[in-house]
C-alpha cells in the first residue's frame, strides 16, 4: 500500500510546458522529449525511495557507481540475493510481483512533480 500510495501521488503525464519553458529552438516537441528522457523517475531510484529500512539494513549496498547518464541511488541490492530479499519483503507484508522492463529501460512511468 505504501508504494502504491507513493506511486499514485506522482504525475502520470509530464506537465505541459509553461510559456517561459519554450524558446525559438526549444519548442513543444523538444520539451516533451526532454521530459521523457530526463524527468521520468528511474525505477532504481523509485525503489530506493520506498525501500523499508529493515531491507536496506539487511541487503543494501551503498551505490558507488558513477558515469555519464548514470543515476546513482543511495543503495543497490544484489541480484544474487533476490529470492531472499523478496521473501523478506513478503515477511513484512509486501506483495512481490515480478515483471519485465520496458523497451527503453528501467523507468517508472511517472514524472517528478
Amino acid at each position: 500500500m505504501v508504494l502504491k500510495e507513493w506511486e499514485d501521488s506522482l504525475l502520470t503525464e509530464p506537465p505541459p510546458p509553461a510559456p517561459d519553458d519554450l524558446e525559438e529552438d526549444f519548442g513543444e516537441e523538444e520539451w516533451y522529449a526532454y521530459q521523457r528522457d530526463e524527468r521520468r523517475i528511474p525505477l532504481h531510484l523509485a525503489t530506493d525511495e520506498w525501500m523499508p529500512v529493515e531491507i536496506t539494513e539487511r541487503f543494501g549496498v551503498p551505490d558507488g557507481g558513477w558515469g555519464i547518464d548514470y543515476w546513482p541511488a543511495e543503495y543497490v541490492y544484489p541480484v544474487d540475493r533476490q529470492d531472499e530479499l523478496e521473501q523478506a519483503l513478503r515477511d513484512l507484508g509486501f506483495t512481490v510481483i515480478r515483471g519485465h522492463l520496458g523497451d527503453d529501460g528501467a523507468f517508472l512511468n511517472r514524472w517528478h512533480p
